[in-house]
This record gives structure tokens, C-alpha cells and sequence, in this order.
């Protein structure tokens, strides 16, 4: 009579971890998100600075990212950028 408790407690353990290991497949997988989004952000902000629009917008689609938005002046350059759900900004400026 036990041995189907047992088993009831078994599966049910067994249920809460693989629950518990998808949470965090999801967790890492948004992780992994906001760190492409903000690496395509960056590196295009520092392309779009030094060799303008253009080549930012190329490093960014090649990091799978979109671009929302750029701005540029003489000095500064900034993207802001989305891959999947997350979105990230980024800044590149001269200085002396």
C-alpha cells in the first residue's frame, strides 16, 4: 500500500524539478537576450561614431539585433537596440 504513495511522491518531486529546470532554460534564455541586445548596442553605437550609420546598422543586424533608434553628432553616437523582447542602449563618445 506504500509503494504507491511513495511512487505519487516520486513523481510529484519529479515534476517540481523539471518545472523548477524550466524556469531557468527560460530565465537563461532572457539573459542571453539582453546580453546579445546590449553587445549589438554597443559595438553599433562605437561603428556608428567611427564609421558611421551605415556600418552600425550592419554590425547590429549581424549581432541579431534591430535597431530602434540612432543618434549621432560630431563627437557621440548612440543606439538603442532590440533582439527578441529585450532591448538595450548604447553610447560611444570621443574624448581626449
Amino acid at each position: 500500500r506504500t509503494g504507491g504513495g511513495s511512487l505519487l511522491v516520486f513523481v510529484y518531486l519529479l515534476a517540481v524539478r523539471l518545472l523548477g529546470a524550466s524556469g531557468l532554460i527560460i530565465l537563461t534564455f532572457g539573459v542571453l537576450r539582453a546580453t546579445r541586445a546590449r553587445t549589438a548596442a554597443d559595438l553599433g553605437a562605437l561603428e556608428t561614431l567611427n564609421w558611421g550609420p551605415v556600418v552600425g546598422a550592419e554590425v547590429v543586424l549581424g549581432n541579431g539585433g534591430e535597431f530602434l533608434e540612432i543618434e549621432r553628432d560630431a563627437f557621440s553616437a548612440g543606439t538603442e537596440v532590440r533582439v527578441g523582447r529585450a532591448v538595450a542602449r548604447g553610447r560611444a563618445a570621443l574624448v581626449d
